[in-house]
């Protein structure tokens, strides 16, 4: 998000040995257009349920995760 991907290389790093520089530099591109212009670069999640899968390429794809099954985050829960 912040372009500094080259502090967080390495085997032992969360971005691993050898990042995809491209991707970080997509991801942080999107990051400045969306708090500039308020639009990422990509179609807003709407009733067709298409969101954008970051990776080598990106693409859109359709949300297939049935959330209704999926546990949510509870932070009163140990």
């Amino acid at each position: 998000m912040f372009n500094t991907l080259s502090l967080d290389t390495g085997p032992d790093r969360m971005a691993g040995p050898k990042p995809p520089q491209e991707l970080a530099e997509r991801v942080h591109r999107a990051w400045i257009d969306f708090a500039t212009t308020g639009d990422p670069g990509w179609p807003e999640y709407g009733p067709d349920r298409q969101l954008m899968w970051l990776d080598t390429p990106s693409t859109t794809r359709p949300d297939d995760v049935p959330w209704a099954n999926v546990e949510r985050f509870d932070p009163t829960r140990g």
